[in-house]
C-alpha cells in the first residue's frame, strides 16, 4: 500500500491554479533558502515520514535541496512564480496580510494534493481483485471520507484565491502572529478542527458544489504556520469565522498567549493534526539522546486515526522566557500587542 501511495504523491498531475491547463511541478510549501536553511545544518534537516516498515513513522534525514522535503507538485513554473512572488522575491512580512495568505493558501494546495493522492491510492486498492468484500467496504468508507475532506480543502482554496485575487476580503481568515525564541522547527499547514460528522451534513457536503459560500463547513479551517528566521520563531495561527477554538484554546484568549502557552499549543497542533512538519538535527539529537523522538512518533500514531477527540495537551519544546511580539490581524485591521 505504500509504495502504491508513492507513485499516487509523485504521479503527473495539472497544476492546481483554477483554469490553468499545465503540468505542475514541485514547489516547496516553505522556502528552502529563505525558511528552512534557518534550521538547516550542513544543509540537512529532519521531518516526519510514513513508511511500510514498522514504526510507520519516522524523522527522515534530508537535504534542503533536495526536491521533496516539504515539497509537492502543485503549480506550474509560471503560476507558481506569479502567486507567490511577493514571498519569493523579499524576505516574509509577519505584518502584510496577503504574505499570510499566500503561506496558507500554498499549504491548502499541499493538503489538496495529499488527498488527492489518497483518492488515487484507494480506487487503484478498491479495484483490485485480490481483497474481500469485507475490505472493499473499509475502502468505501476510506473513499467517502477522503471526498468529504477534498471538497472541504477545494473550498478553503476557493475562499483564499477570491481573498487573494478577487478582492473579496470579508470572507478572509483572522490571524495571530507571535514573535518566539528559534526553536529548530519549521511547518506550513491547515487542518479542519471537526473531525466527526452527522450523515446529513456529510450528504450535503458531498452533493453541494465546494467552490462556493453555501458548503457547509466552508470557515471552518484553522492554518497553522512555524517561519525560523534569523535567530526568531514566527508561529503564525490563522482562523475563519465560525472557529471557536483552536484545540482548548478559545480565539478569544489568542492574543493572550505566553511563549509557554505558544509553544504547548504548537507542539500538540505537531502531534495531533499536522501531518508534515520539520525539526533541526540537533532537536532531533536532543529528542533522540532520552528516546524522546520514540514516544513523540508513538503518540502521533496514535493520532493517525482522526476519530480520535481528547483535550490532551502537550509540550515538545524548553522554554526560554524571551517576550513575546504578538499581531493580530481582524479583518484587514492590524494590532501590534507588543513588540
Amino acid at each position: 500500500m505504500r509504495a502504491m501511495h508513492n507513485r499516487a504523491l509523485n504521479a503527473k498531475r495539472l497544476c492546481y491554479t483554477p483554469g490553468c491547463t499545465n503540468y505542475a511541478q514541485n514547489c516547496h510549501v516553505l522556502q528552502k533558502n529563505g525558511n528552512l536553511n534557518h534550521i538547516a545544518e550542513d544543509g540537512f534537516i529532519r521531518h516526519i515520514e510514513m513508511s511500510s516498515k514498522e514504526p510507520s513513522l519516522h524523522f527522515k534525514k534530508a537535504g534542503i535541496h533536495a526536491t521533496d522535503v516539504m515539497a509537492f507538485p502543485g503549480f506550474c513554473n509560471a503560476c507558481d512564480t506569479r502567486l507567490f512572488l511577493p514571498i519569493e522575491s523579499k524576505s516574509l512580512d509577519f505584518t502584510n496580510k496577503t504574505h499570510l495568505l499566500l503561506y496558507s493558501y500554498r499549504a491548502v494546495v499541499c493538503e489538496l494534493h495529499k488527498v488527492d493522492s489518497w483518492l488515487m491510492c484507494f480506487e487503484e486498492m478498491k479495484d483490485d481483485t485480490w481483497y474481500d468484500e469485507s475490505l472493499r467496504n473499509i475502502f468505501d468508507d476510506m473513499l467517502l471520507m477522503y471526498k468529504l475532506r477534498r471538497n472541504g480543502f477545494v473550498n478553503q482554496q476557493f475562499l483564499l484565491y477570491n481573498n487573494l485575487f478577487n478582492n473579496v476580503l470579508d470572507s478572509a481568515p483572522n490571524f495571530a502572529v507571535y514573535k518566539i525564541a528559534k526553536q529548530g522547527v519549521a511547518c506550513s499547514a491547515t487542518y479542519f478542527p471537526f473531525i466527526c460528522f452527522d450523515e446529513e451534513m456529510v450528504y450535503k457536503a458531498l452533493n453541494i458544489n465546494p467552490m462556493s459560500y453555501d458548503f457547509p463547513f466552508s470557515h471552518t479551517a484553522v492554518y497553522v504556520h512555524a517561519v525560523p528566521t534569523d535567530g526568531e520563531l514566527f508561529v503564525i495561527i490563522g482562523c475563519h469565522k465560525n472557529v471557536t477554538h483552536v484545540e482548548t484554546i478559545p480565539i478569544k484568549d489568542l492574543k493572550f498567549l505566553d511563549e509557554k502557552a505558544i509553544l504547548v499549543l504548537l507542539s500538540t497542533l505537531f502531534i495531533k493534526r499536522i501531518e508534515t512538519w520539520s525539526i533541526s538535527e540537533n532537536l532531533y539529537n536532543d529528542w533522540s539522546r532520552g528516546s524522546f523522538d520514540k514516544a513523540i512518533l508513538n503518540i502521533k500514531t496514535h493520532y493517525l486515526d482522526e476519530r480520535i477527540t481528547d483535550k490532551y495537551m502537550y509540550n515538545l519544546f524548553n522554554f526560554t522566557s524571551m517576550p513575546v511580539g504578538v499581531y493580530l490581524w481582524e479583518g484587514n485591521n492590524k494590532f501590534s500587542i507588543s513588540e
